[in-house]
């Protein structure tokens, strides 16, 4: 009877350790993590050390990761409740030493009529409070304000399909003074 319960346990234990391998396994190859930071951390490009920047927006987070100049957004998005995964990334440009920001975006179709953009800038200038997302020329009026927090000005909204492209950048003081302006 005890050499029938042990081959038992031992067959229960055999099959629970073949379970946890096939789920990590999964997770691994999926993408998949149980949190945000370890998405981050397991995405390409790979980032050894903590998120600079992580910020929600619903079903999705931002999360900045990379060091110096070589800072990269990526957009996380949280399935089920538990699961993350990074569903694509693009690198903060820099256009020159002296610039006062670096800057990225980019855009997926959510519909015929609708992208989801994620617009990111990362502010050297501390006098800088305000990124003004916008465009130049018919549509210059139109634009999207986020303040500075951590160094980053970060969203990630659903625009039409004529307004998501061709962005300028501006970095403005409290009193909406233009300090900066980059063309995407």
């Amino acid at each position: 009877m005890a050499v029938l319960r042990s081959k038992r346990r031992r067959k229960i234990l055999l099959l629970a350790v073949a379970v946890l391998l096939i789920v990590y396994y999964l997770f691994h190859i999926s993408g998949y993590s149980l949190s945000a930071r370890g998405a981050l951390r397991h995405s390409f490009p790979p980032s050894d050390g903590a998120p600079l920047y992580i910020k929600s927006f619903g079903d999705y987070s931002v999360g900045i990761t990379g060091e110096g100049k070589q800072q990269t957004a990526k957009l996380i998005y949280k399935k089920w409740g538990f699961l993350y995964q990074v569903r694509s990334s693009a690198a903060l440009y820099n256009p020159g030493d002296k610039e006062p920001m670096g800057i990225t975006w980019l855009a997926h179709l959510a519909n015929e009529r609708e992208y989801n953009v994620l617009l990111a800038a990362k502010v050297e200038n501390p006098a800088i409070h305000i990124v003004r997302f916008s465009h130049e020329g018919d549509l210059a009026d139109s634009y999207i304000e986020v303040k500075v927090e951590n160094g980053y000005a970060v969203t990630y909204q659903r625009l039409p399909i004529a307004k998501a492209g061709n962005f300028v950048f501006r970095g403005l003081n409290d009193e909406g003074k233009v300090l900066a302006e980059v063309k995407a």
